[in-house]
């Protein structure tokens, strides 16, 4: 597994693009923060509530999670990491 990360605009979606390209496979990872006009739910992210969040978080569905109470959370499911 292979975590890229970095700030906004540092070149991720690049890396990752060119990453998929010599075979590797992208997860579609999870966020509170609301979709921007040009993502779309299921490809770009699973956008879900705070609410569905720790639910899920509850029921052990994630891999790894950081709860913030302001900020929009970012996470991977497990059935994700364990493939």
């Amino acid at each position: 597994m292979l975590l890229l990360c970095g700030k906004s605009c540092a070149g991720k979606d690049t890396i990752q693009k060119e990453l998929i390209k010599i075979g590797m496979k992208s997860v579609v990872t999870y966020t509170t923060r609301p979709p921007r006009n040009y993502e779309t739910d299921g490809i770009t992210y699973h956008f879900i509530s705070k609410d569905e969040f720790l639910k899920k978080k509850e029921e052990g569905f994630f891999a790894e999670t950081t709860f913030y109470d302001v900020l929009p959370n970012y996470t991977s499911q497990k059935s994700d990491i364990d493939t």
